[in-house]
């Protein structure tokens, strides 16, 4: 989760020593409406992921994610579920989206990762005109 709003699009390389050679994650949704969307395999995948996420989302400045967040382990897999703030880029949201992650780890490193989260709240948040195109969309 630090990775994720501490340091954002420079996460990958901060997290990046402790994936697995045969690393995947999963994020849930159609990559028709929710870009980022889909399987990713491999260091170079994972890495592309999070290019097309924080190609599209932020998270708000100076927020506290630690709160809203539950950490539950078992095993090699660790549950996370809580509440999302991250958002499109300049559209902060006026509610959180709750989600939950799955990580699977072995030898010490993350193999697997699935991020499950509200996927048409995700469409119609990162589809919906901005203030700048519904502007231009009226001239």
């Amino acid at each position: 989760m630090e990775g994720l709003y501490v340091h954002q699009a420079d996460g990958f390389r901060h997290f990046r020593p402790y994936l697995d050679d045969d690393v995947e994650f999963y994020l849930v949704g159609d990559p028709e409406v929710v870009p980022f969307a889909g399987r990713y395999k491999g260091f170079d995948q994972v890495q592309e992921l999070y290019r097309k996420f924080f190609s599209q989302i932020e998270a708000p400045p100076g927020h506290d994610y630690r709160p809203h967040y539950k950490f539950i382990s078992q095993g090699n897999d660790v549950i996370v579920w809580g509440q999302s703030w991250m958002h499109p880029i300049g559209r902060p949201m006026t509610e959180p989206m709750e989600l939950t992650h799955l990580m699977r780890f072995r030898r010490g490193k993350l193999y697997y990762f699935e991020d499950r989260y509200d996927t048409s709240l995700a469409a119609k948040l990162l589809n919906e005109p901005t203030d700048d195109s519904s502007d231009a969309e009226s001239r």
